[in-house]
């Protein structure tokens, strides 16, 4: 094994978003103590990555759009479709963010889904896409760097794949993280061989088993999501007393947490907000606040104007910046910390199925999961959202609540235990907030 001191680290960042699992989990800092390391970045200029830049005082790289725009293969897309098919046949539902997939078994399954058909689209698809992603250019600047480990956050996309596959031509260590708990769902092919893939727990890893016979089961590390570290007995960035000048809530009785949905997916949810307050003065009279949080994705100041006049909802500050042409995100760092906070200072938190389900229980908040539409009546779109594989687990728990319609929201409330503290659910693994030392002993 290379002395520390001759190993060279490279996090490559594509979407912008990588930064919560580089930067913000410490992973960069940590690494960065016996190591060298550059950040190879897509050539976009964006004030908020400057920030970070600064802030964790890093070497960066930055390449031409065409390192990471790579165009998918055709056999990648037939594959998938197959996929797809496969995982129906399995009983697990595939799932698109931006659509609501129909998991109905259909005869086409049985026929695309079937093992020969699969594993023998499975092994064209390995070779092709081991011949078709070579890239002599990108190999010249990995060597001409002295790169010897590659760090990436996802697996699928096709900057990542291309990256994986010309980093191991070099014997160049590749380390990649499974960044969500959807991802299995949206696209379950792992196709490169990493020196590890990072996942959250074993669950996780026998998902991604099931599907990759290629994959050697050795490299499948159930870690734990080093992002969460932080989630484990946090401490305030800022004081309450902060918060309660900042976005008046002083004296409340009762503070709740709505997290916004994409407005690319769901229209008109602050009308959904709005609903929620009115049924909250049924049972708290004016003694609470209802604050809201935007989806990063949106920075819409309609939605701040229409609920203006409401003086028991509160918009939060918006910290990030989405260039949706270039599809390069990040939030800013006083948002990360704001965002900790906040969850910390609230009873409760309400919004559709989501991440933010898990982190809440990870702060030891009860979570009202939104299954009902701006007239108060049951949406199928939001109930299916529950009902996906990933999360209708949670809903078994006793901390976690499905609300059908607006009425039973009150009923839900009035039984609800606000200081919850029963056990994480088996998707975060062993959850000690230990995760991102375990990664460092697996790279080091």
């Amino acid at each position: 094994m290379q002395k520390s001191e001759d190993r060279k680290f490279a996090f490559i960042i594509n979407y912008g978003i990588e930064y919560r699992m580089f930067f913000i989990s410490g992973l960069l800092k940590e690494l960065s103590k016996n190591n060298k390391i550059i950040v190879i970045k897509r050539d976009i200029n964006n004030n908020l990555f400057h920030e970070y830049e600064s802030l964790y005082n890093f070497n960066i790289l930055n390449l031409e759009k065409r390192f990471f725009e790579k165009k998918r293969l055709k056999l990648e897309n037939i594959f998938k479709s197959i996929r797809e098919s496969r995982l129906k046949l399995l009983k697990k539902k595939p799932f698109k963010n931006y659509n609501i997939k129909t998991n109905t078994l259909k005869l086409k399954d049985f026929f695309k889904g079937n093992k020969f058909i699969f594993n023998s689209s499975r092994v064209l698809t390995l070779k092709l896409i081991e011949k078709k992603y070579e890239d002599i250019e990108l190999k010249r600047i990995l060597k001409e760097n002295n790169i010897t480990d590659i760090i990436m956050s996802g697996y699928s996309s096709t900057a990542n794949i291309s990256f994986a596959i010309n980093a191991l031509h070099l014997n160049i260590k590749v380390w990649s993280f499974i960044n969500s708990w959807k991802d299995y769902y949206i696209n379950d092919f792992l196709p490169f061989q990493a020196n590890s893939f990072f996942v959250w727990s074993e669950s996780m890893k026998k998902d991604f088993l099931s599907t990759n016979p290629h994959i050697k089961p050795c490299s499948i590390i159930s870690s734990g999501n080093i992002i969460f570290d932080r989630f484990y007995k946090p401490e305030l960035s800022f004081s309450r007393n902060y918060y309660e000048n900042k976005y008046k809530i002083k004296n409340t009785n009762k503070i709740f947490l709505y997290c916004m949905m994409d407005s690319d997916r769901y229209k008109e949810e602050e009308k959904i907000i709005l609903l929620i307050s009115q049924e909250l003065k049924k049972l708290y009279k004016e003694n609470f606040k209802l604050l809201v949080k935007k989806n990063p994705f949106n920075k819409d100041i309609h939605i701040n104007t229409f609920l203006e006049n409401q003086k028991n909802i509160i918009v939060l500050e918006h910290f990030s910046e989405r260039d949706k042409k270039n599809d390069f995100f990040i939030q800013s760092y006083k948002g990360e910390r704001e965002w900790i906070d906040i969850l910390k200072l609230v009873d409760c938190v309400i919004g559709v199925a989501s991440t933010i389900a898990l982190e809440a229980i990870m702060m030891h908040k009860p979570v009202i999961t939104i299954g009902f539409n701006k007239y108060g009546y049951k949406d199928n779109f939001l109930i299916e959202l529950s009902n996906m594989d990933f999360y209708k687990k949670l809903l078994q728990r006793k901390d976690i609540f499905l609300c059908k319609n607006s009425k039973e929201l009150i009923n839900i409330l009035e039984n609800i235990s606000m200081n919850t503290n029963i056990n994480y659910p088996e998707i975060l693994g062993i959850y000690k907030g230990n995760s991102l030392l375990k990664v460092i002993k697996e790279m080091e």
